[in-house]
């Protein structure tokens, strides 16, 4: 899509199957592709929405301020309209983190707006929503209409994305007057166009024809040709819902042609994966396949898992249509692998982000902490001084030097007892940022832990209902994989937090470890297979007795380690697991054939989100909880564990647990 303009999805169902297709189709099917040939960009003309547009300097900026947000904007402007959108939003975020810490608001809301429509092309509503909403509270500050619209627009967008098209046709409307009142046309029109794809969403065609014809004559009147392609694509969409497809070819061979004449490296991507998806819907999928081929020859100038990811999903397809179902499934987990890599970039991102927030929010309670604390001292000192000078004239002698030593010893004292109060006030302060930092965490994760819960019963019901199409029960199970990779995610976080504050309880009954090791390795015998591995435990005869433990977290503690071990293991390999009693512990011992762990990673193996060096051998992710999470269940329970291992030799994780008496 162009600058300033909504993705436009295909017409659907209302309901659970439309908020389904629109979360799918928003985080998975933006544009991906560029052929040969296209030229460098010409013409390029920034939108206003997403593009900040700063003010001159003035005296009062600090020294290389302005200078330094001109360069973060030039650096902004190219990534984005080089199809970079995770380094252009980190380059906005860079920006929007000066202007805070300069408190200089203008700027905040220009780099707000950046990066709230950045994040919501890159599939992140809930960062989108939050830079919007701090975008319109700004707004209001200002009483700045051309904001409100901004902020508006985005939250409209989302609310399309989520299936709440009332909302976002409220959102739009008012997007609109906000942007006629600031007498801005850009920006109107920008509105008009999101109103023309609410319109194909729900079924008028005609309407959305109208309006997007109107947008499309206004920006040609402006020579605005970037946008301008835009329309035309809108227009192809309208044309697909009508099934009217050798037309709806034509609309986006133009929007391409146009693309590429002025540089549009993402827009050229959307069109020519829509072109490959229209020969592929008119039964030429041979013709479509040669036009993702030729763009996949490219891939080494793309950057982004995003691209890639559509790219090969659209390959996928494209294969299916063609009876090539191997390829299609191999196609199709190229495209999850390159999902996979994309969520982990946007979580590290948002976690960044969440956490340069809290340390700036810290910063300005102790700053002005500290600016309250100075003025009390100043104020004393001049008290001080006031008091000296008048006992100074007033006394003469032994009795005067007397007063003044006597009041030189309390300013000291007085002083003293400021500072220690004033440390006192900072460090409670700084605990109470560090609580709620926790308690935050934990509140997010619980959101998410439903909705990804509802995910996974979905997949499965998929799953069921695909029986007899391999390749549908595939994407299922892919679908429930995803999911249920992010819940564990989520329940890690919720333990991780728990454990900050000290509340993860423990429910000790008798435990038979042997059993509980057992159910484990049954459970991940299928991922070892997957990768020609074997589990092979070994229980010694002293090692069968019970244990007072909570066995739900013995066996979070089992599948952390057996998992890590399978994950770090080449194919084709053993992993041991053995259990042995020794005096009055019983001694767990997980043994993999991975590639060890080096005297630098050994300092930190177990704190919490530590990334180590070694890689999984099996393109799986890790997000440097597990180990930590095993620590300190192990200590909760009063034992403890330790890790013997050779770089290049593998390794041995041995869990140490207090064993019940001996009968």
């Amino acid at each position: 899509m162009t600058q300033g303009t909504l993705p436009s999805p295909r017409p659907g169902r209302r309901g659970t199957g439309r908020l389904i297709a629109s979360l799918l189709f928003a985080t998975f099917m933006a544009p991906a592709v560029i052929d040969a040939q296209s030229p460098g960009p010409a013409g390029r003309n920034p939108s206003p929405v997403h593009t900040p547009s700063l003010a001159p300097g003035d005296d009062d900026e600090p020294p290389g301020y302005h200078q330094r947000l001109e360069t973060i904007v030039d650096r902004y402007v190219e990534l984005y309209y080089s199809a970079r959108l995770q380094e252009a939003l980190a380059e906005a975020q860079t920006g929007l983190r000066l202007a805070e810490e300069n408190r200089r608001p203008e700027d905040e809301a220009q780099f707000l707006k950046a990066t709230g429509y950045v994040s919501w092309l890159l599939g992140d509503t809930a960062a989108a929503t939050d830079y919007a909403q701090r975008l319109l509270a700004l707004a209001d500050r200002f009483d700045d209409n051309a904001l409100r619209s901004i902020a508006s627009r985005v939250l409209g967008s989302i609310a399309r994305q989520l299936g709440d098209l009332d909302k976002s046709l409220t959102l739009n409307r008012q997007a609109r007057d906000y942007a006629a009142q600031a007498g801005n046309d850009g920006l109107r029109f920008g509105a008009i166009n999101n109103l023309g794809v609410l319109a194909m969403e729900t079924g008028d065609f005609a309407e959305a024809r109208r309006l997007h014809e109107e947008v499309l004559a206004y920006r040609e009147s402006q020579g605005n040709r970037w946008d301008a392609a835009g329309s035309l694509t809108n227009l192809a969409d309208v044309a697909l819902a009508e099934r009217d497809l050798p037309h709806a070819l034509a609309l986006h061979e133009r929007a391409y042609a146009i693309r590429r004449e002025v540089g549009d490296t993402r827009g050229q991507m959307r069109s020519l994966r829509q072109v490959a998806g229209t020969l592929r819907q008119l039964g030429r999928a041979d013709e479509a396949l040669e036009r993702l081929q030729a763009a996949l020859a490219r891939t080494e100038e793309i950057t982004g898992h995003e691209l890639l990811a559509d790219l090969w999903r659209e390959i996928a397809l494209t294969q299916e249509a063609r009876g090539a179902l191997g390829e299609a499934l191999a196609a199709e987990r190229r495209a999850t692998t390159e999902r996979e890599a994309l969520a982990g970039e946007r979580t590290r991102a948002r976690i960044a982000e969440l956490e340069t927030r809290f340390d700036l929010a810290r910063k300005e309670q102790l700053i002005a902490s500290l600016d309250a604390e100075t003025k009390l001292q100043e104020t004393e000192i001049r008290l001080r001084e006031a008091e000296l000078s008048r006992i100074r004239y007033q006394r003469v002698g032994l009795v005067s030097a007397a007063v003044t030593i006597v009041l030189a010893l309390a300013f000291v004292a007085g002083r003293q007892r400021t500072r220690l109060a004033a440390e006192r006030k900072a460090r409670a302060a700084a605990e109470q940022a560090d609580r709620f930092k926790t308690r935050l965490l934990g509140i997010a994760s619980h959101d998410l832990r439903n909705p990804l819960g509802n995910i996974v019963l979905l997949s499965e019901e998929l799953q069921r209902e695909s029986v007899g199409s391999s390749v549908n029960g595939e994407f299922a199970q892919l679908i429930g994989a995803e999911a249920e990779r992010l819940l564990k995610l989520v329940q890690d976080l919720i333990d991780t937090a728990a454990l900050e504050v000290g509340r993860l309880e423990l429910h000790r009954r008798p435990v038979n470890l042997a059993h509980t090791l057992a159910s484990v390795i049954a459970e991940f015998t299928r991922s070892a297979e997957d990768k020609q591995q074997r589990l092979q435990l070994h229980v010694s005869a002293d090692a069968s007795a019970e244990l007072l433990a909570d066995e739900p977290r013995l066996r979070q503690v089992a599948a952390n380690l057996i998992s890590n071990a399978i994950k770090f293991s080449p194919p084709a390999r053993t992993i041991q697991v053995n259990l042995a009693r020794t005096a009055d512990m019983l001694e767990l011992r997980v043994t993999d054939e991975g590639p060890g762990i080096t005297a630098a990673d050994r300092e930190r193996l177990f704190q919490p989100f530590t990334r180590l060096s070694a890689v999984p051998t099996g393109d799986e992710t890790s997000h440097g909880l597990g180990l930590s999470i095993v620590h300190e269940i192990v200590r909760l329970h009063g034992g403890r564990v330790r890790v013997e291992s050779t770089p290049g030799q593998g390794s041995t994780f041995i869990v140490e647990l207090p064993a019940a008496p001996a009968a």
